[in-house]
């Protein structure tokens, strides 16, 4: 199958496209950038809005580690810039492991680039806001339990702020009396 920009998936080289001009990539990271932020405004937020769940693969984020695999040939303070205007995820989690383990699991990118792209990976999610490592060196039903135990604190805490309860009365949404109605 086919991508809406053409690209035929599964991607099996993410690297294995020609570099673009600097002209090129610079209008085509421009319309990415503007597609992220108008994006937000016209999908995600009506969803968040109605407090729907969006869960993302690879944000925006991924550009400033993996500029290749999107064909930008642009300095990373340029890829970094539209980070004060690009709508934040509530929750950004980065699941981790070592290179070598990475290559096991999909032989997409050599070894060495693996390294680059996890040793900037663990700096980068250091600097975010709402962001969490999950180690995925362990049983993946652990994974999978770490990963939504994360999800759910995080709804908890939307939703206390959402209905305005005190950060100290955790244990409990409503009040109730004995009748069964709330108080």
């Amino acid at each position: 199958s086919k991508s809406e920009a053409g690209n035929e998936f599964p991607i099996t080289n993410p690297h294995g496209s020609k570099q673009r001009e600097r002209t090129s990539s610079l209008l085509r990271w421009f319309y990415y950038t503007l597609d992220y932020i108008i994006g937000y405004y016209l999908k995600i937020l009506p969803m968040k809005i109605r407090t729907t769940a969006v869960v993302m693969d690879r944000y925006y984020y991924d550009v400033i580690v993996d500029p290749k695999r999107y064909g930008f040939n642009l300095p990373k303070w340029l890829l970094k810039l539209p980070l004060r205007i690009i709508p934040k995820p509530d929750l950004t989690i980065y699941l981790d492991n070592g290179p070598e383990e990475f290559f096991k699991r999909k032989q997409e990118l050599p070894v060495e680039e693996l390294k680059r792209q996890v040793e900037v990976w663990r700096e980068f999610i250091s600097e975010l806001p709402n962001a969490k490592i999950v180690t995925t060196d362990k049983p993946f039903d652990d994974v999978v339990n770490e990963v939504t135990r994360l999800v759910l604190e995080q709804r908890t805490e939307m939703t206390k702020k959402m209905l305005k309860i005190d950060p100290e009365e955790t244990y409990y949404l409503w009040k109730s009396d004995l009748s069964g109605g709330f108080v």
